[in-house]
């Protein structure tokens, strides 16, 4: 997949409230920081808690 696929992708899922898709875009060890929290350090961390 691209990146420009997977960007996509995430939008798609993301849209849908697709929180294992979204979780799929990501690698097992994958570290998601977001400017105001803490780093999701994997790829249970990184699935949303709520829509």
């Amino acid at each position: 997949m691209t990146p420009k696929q997977t960007v996509r992708a995430w939008i798609e899922a993301f849209n849908r409230a697709g929180i294992d898709t979204l979780a799929d875009c990501y690698a097992e060890q994958a570290v998601n920081h977001q400017v105001t929290h803490d780093p999701a350090e994997d790829r249970q961390a990184t699935q949303p808690k709520t829509f």
